[in-house]
């Protein structure tokens, strides 16, 4: 291999695996200026688009004990490399991007925390609500349930004096 596909295979090899998550896609039918627009989505969720030449990016993920993509490296691929935290935001912009482009790019596969994940599964990410919406549900839930036992706690509580107050009175008439 020339020296000069070995720094490009090498920066790939490391980009995979500080990434350890990314999305590849068929970008064909986008222009120059998609592109753009793409990357700078991806740029402010944190993540990076590039595009890719198959047989040297197979090889880096091959370097990186990644062989599950190899069936999906063929015609024009980008990447979209992210890391582990902003998945669903990243399928999001990947999903709501395509939608406004004519379904480009076209999502070929996916690679979550090294297992490898289908197009359908990736649409299925980007229909989860965002990090901020599930911390407040889980947030909304825990306080529902603190709200119930409260009301409980203060049930028993009332019953309690009211047993007590039964028992003073009887104790009353009783002198």
């Amino acid at each position: 291999m020339r020296a000069e596909k070995t720094l490009i295979k090498d920066f790939w090899a490391e980009k995979i695996k500080e990434s350890k998550s990314l999305i590849l896609t068929d970008y064909m039918g986008l222009s120059a200026q998609d592109m753009t627009e793409l990357r700078e989505l991806l740029r402010r969720a944190k993540g990076d688009y590039q595009v890719v030449r198959n047989r040297v990016f197979k090889l880096s993920a091959k370097e990186n004990g990644i062989e599950s993509l190899d069936d999906f490296l063929n015609g024009p691929t980008g990447v979209a490399f992210f890391s582990d935290d902003n998945i669903v935001e990243v399928a999001k912009i990947l999903k709501d991007f395509a939608g406004s482009h004519a379904d480009l790019p076209k999502v070929k596969v996916g690679l979550l925390e090294g297992k490898s994940v289908n197009a359908s599964e990736i649409k299925q990410i980007a229909s989860l609500p965002s990090r901020e919406v599930l911390i407040a549900q889980v947030l909304g839930a825990m306080n529902g349930v603190v709200s119930n036992f409260v009301g409980v706690l203060r049930e028993r509580v009332r019953s309690i004096v009211t047993v007590v107050n039964a028992i003073k009175e009887k104790k009353e008439k009783e002198n």
